[in-house]
């Protein structure tokens, strides 16, 4: 390559920030992303009939609510992304689902009633020994919600609270 064009291809590369011997990373087959380049994602608050939470073991920050990104491969909606991230993560098949009024960016939630609950279907979450899904009372899922990076959780909390106000405002014959 020649020499001044070969400091093009380098200081253009440089000066947007990429590293010129780094690997660009592989972006998910059927994932879809908004404009700030971060993935578009659902995440779901749900309730049993006894009114416990449902949270599922995270990484590396204990227990969180179920959420995970929109597939375009799977998915026609964020109804059925709620759906799959429930069942995938949780084992849990949900009814009255419903869109919680919360601007999150790329992260849309909702919070919904379990009408039945088995085995999650995503296998990878047992190959890495993480605990099974677990319905927790209202107030561990505070607790819960509160160990760990905050950043990440915030959104949790919010969604947590508008879900639960939610549900106050509306009568059970109303779902």
């Amino acid at each position: 390559m020649h020499p001044i064009l070969l400091f093009l291809v380098l200081g253009f590369t440089l000066t947007i920030g990429a590293s010129p011997t780094k690997q660009l990373e592989t972006v998910k087959s059927g994932s879809v992303h908004g404009a700030d380049s971060s993935r578009i994602r659902c995440g779901v608050v749900a309730f049993n009939p006894d009114g416990s939470v449902w949270m599922v073991a995270a990484k590396t920050e204990g227990w969180i609510l179920p959420k995970g990104g929109y597939d375009t491969d799977k998915d026609h909606n964020m109804i059925e992304c709620v759906q799959r991230e429930a069942m995938e993560e949780a084992g849990l098949t949900l009814s009255s689902i419903y869109p919680l009024d919360l601007d999150e960016g790329t992260l849309h939630w909702y919070t919904a009633k379990v009408t039945a609950d088995g085995p999650r279907t995503d296998k990878n979450l047992d190959e890495e020994g993480r605990p099974l899904p677990k319905p927790v009372k209202v107030p561990q899922a505070w607790n819960a919600l509160r160990e760990g990076s905050q950043k990440k959780k915030a959104t949790m909390h919010r969604a947590l609270s508008a879900a639960l106000s939610f549900w106050k405002s509306v009568s059970i014959g109303e779902c």
